[in-house]
């Protein structure tokens, strides 16, 4: 967020694909500029798909943070930051098993 502007990450978007999309301080969405996503940085924030079911996992270790994400954020937006401050470590392989499956979304930077 950048004084009272806020990006928005769009589901489905791809490279060089432009919004226009902003938000005001009560959330409402207005047209305030523009972006674009870039496939080749880190990507700076992960959250738990709201829509999705029962999907099992194989890995006793992303099960183990898929615990930890359900209880800390559920469908809230978060970074690895995050997940190092609640104490995990060694949680990389379990966090991109989660996104592989389709139960973590991966929210690219602008």
């Amino acid at each position: 967020m950048a004084g009272n502007r806020c990006i928005f990450f769009l589901k489905g978007m791809t490279l060089g694909e432009h919004c226009d999309l902003g938000c005001n301080k009560s959330f409402s969405a207005v047209p305030v500029g523009k972006g674009y996503v870039r496939e080749d940085l880190e990507c700076s924030h992960y959250t738990k798909d709201f829509d999705v079911g029962h999907i099992p996992l194989r890995l006793p270790r992303a099960k183990q943070l898929l615990a930890t994400i359900n209880k800390n954020f559920s469908t809230l937006a978060f970074c690895r930051r995050y997940l190092d401050r609640l104490g995990e470590n060694k949680y990389l392989m379990a966090l991109k098993n989660l996104c592989d499956s389709g139960i973590v979304q991966v929210f690219l930077n602008f």
